[in-house]
């Protein structure tokens, strides 16, 4: 099941509601800030774990979230884990107030003036397109992050993982989103672990 992430503005949680009911109904897995963040939570830090738990990240444009300090540091955080981003117009903005990271990227209309239901064809088609690598971009990319805060050895990848990671690298010019700094970190200290590993067996043979 594909995993969403919706960023936008409390003035716009009307609109916001109704597009992630009408996605939920449609059996995609929505994360959203008025459900599963529980009591007594940092609320900022759990909606970037969200992110980086998500395949894709939804971004409402209004002049309310555009202009939205927390709404831009969400961007530049599904940026930072080169995270599918759409961005969907629910009110007119000058592009130039837009997040560049936004402004660049292809937008779905569904102001009032628009047709719903054809722009929510449009989401679906942009959610679900080459979903297995934008899963598998997700799954590594939770791993990376995971080595990164704990730098523990035992979660470097490794057998089907490891050769898992290797095709999607190898593979990366062709897909969106592209692997991250950190999936290509990951790979590298599991190469290099592998290397001091066979370094020291050598020793281990020429002191026998």
């Amino acid at each position: 099941m594909n995993k969403l992430i919706v960023s936008y503005s409390r003035k716009d949680s009307t609109v916001a509601r109704k597009l992630i009911d009408t996605l939920k109904k449609i059996e995609f897995d929505v994360w959203v800030d008025w459900e599963d963040i529980p009591p007594a939570v940092g609320w900022l830090e759990e909606i970037l774990r969200g992110i980086e738990e998500s395949d894709v990240f939804v971004f409402l444009i209004s002049p309310d979230s555009v202009a939205s300090e927390v709404c831009n540091v969400e961007i530049g955080h599904a940026a930072k884990n080169n995270k599918r981003i759409i961005p969907i117009v629910l009110r007119d903005v000058d592009p130039k107030t837009v997040n560049p990271i936004v402004r660049d990227l292809n937008w779905i209309f569904i102001r009032e003036q628009d047709d719903f239901n054809e722009g929510l064809e449009k989401i679906k088609v942009a959610i679900t397109l080459d979903i297995e690598w934008v899963q598998e971009h997700r799954r590594l990319q939770v791993r990376a992050l995971e080595w990164e805060r704990k730098k523990d050895p035992s979660l470097l990848l490794r057998g089907n993982d490891l050769r898992s990671a290797r095709r999607m690298l190898a593979s990366a010019e062709k897909n969106d989103p592209k692997p991250s700094n950190l999936n290509w970190s990951i790979l590298i200290s599991v190469i290099g672990m592998k290397r001091g590993e066979l370094r020291s067996g050598s020793r281990r043979l020429l002191h026998c």
